[in-house]
């Protein structure tokens, strides 16, 4: 190979020439490494963009389901408000008809229609005969009869009434006399159609009951007749007065229909099934059928 001198005389070696072959191997390795780079950097940018959009995502879902959460503990608070205000109603309601019960029975099986206090009596027997002493029933009267036999008999647990009306096999517990109304006023005075009278044993419970009624009853309208039957009969069973509590009760005054309403069915069975002591005054009559189930 020719050697040059340079100006010094110096003997040069000539520089080899770098082949077209690494040049360009050598761009394209640097261009490798830039894409890389780019490649790298681009990923890192995604991945923390979407971190971002994840977190605020989850917090935008947490926010939801705490709004739903809210909005569903708001609406069972509404619902458990709405149910517990109709317990309340319907509790409310049941105390005012306890309440007007009591009442009723205080009204009529303490007081009698004067308002004097007496006290709780009924018959203490298991079968109390009912039997027409004086007179002759017609056949209305006797279904009227026939009807308060049954309705007392399906809500009294410890008595039962029967029919009796032979006197030879001894003289009926309830005595039933049927009078002309001359008869009937000289001994009622200025009631009208149906008077009641008692007489107890030492324990107060009930020894005999006498009804009178006027044969006056004939001419008034069948309906109203069944009802004097119903309501003297129901002072027979231990009923001393009157009430106007209910106004279709049996015990209030005046009457101009006949119906058995559920408010008399329930006065029979506290005097017959409660187990209230026959002799109670007012006040332990209240306080007895207040802390009792009846």
């Amino acid at each position: 190979m020719e050697e040059k001198t340079d100006q010094n005389n110096q003997s040069v070696r000539p520089r080899k020439k770098m082949p077209l072959v690494l040049i360009l191997g050598l761009i394209i390795f640097v261009i490798f490494v830039l894409f890389t780079l780019m490649k790298l950097s681009y990923l890192a940018y995604y991945a923390n963009e979407s971190a971002t959009k994840t977190a605020t995502n989850t917090e935008s879902t947490t926010k939801t389901i705490e709004a739903t959460s809210s909005k569903t503990a708001t609406k069972k608070s509404s619902l458990t408000k709405t149910t517990s205000n109709q317990q309340s109603s319907q509790q409310s309601s049941s105390d005012t008809s306890k309440k007007n019960m009591i009442e009723y029975f205080v009204d009529t099986a303490v007081y009698d229609y004067t308002k004097r206090e007496f006290f709780v009596t009924r018959w203490n027997q298991s079968g109390v005969s009912v039997g027409v002493a004086e007179g002759e029933f017609t056949s209305s009267l006797n279904s009227c009869l026939e009807g308060f036999i049954s309705d007392f008999n399906g809500q009294s647990s410890s008595a039962k009434l029967h029919r009796d009306d032979t006197v030879s096999l001894g003289q009926p517990n309830i005595k039933i006399y049927y009078w002309s109304d001359a008869a009937f006023k000289q001994r009622a005075g200025d009631i009208d159609y149906g008077y009641t009278e008692w007489i107890h044993k030492d324990d107060k419970s009930l020894q005999r009951s006498m009804l009178f009624l006027s044969e006056e009853i004939m001419n008034i309208d069948e309906a109203v007749r069944c009802q004097v039957i119903r309501h003297e009969m129901t002072h027979a069973v231990g009923f001393w007065g009157h009430s106007n509590v209910f106004f279709e009760g049996i015990m209030a005054q005046p009457k101009t229909r006949y119906i058995y309403p559920e408010e008399d069915k329930r006065l029979i069975r506290m005097l017959y099934n409660s187990g209230i002591p026959i002799g109670s005054t007012s006040q332990s009559t209240r306080d007895f059928l207040e802390n009792n189930n009846w």
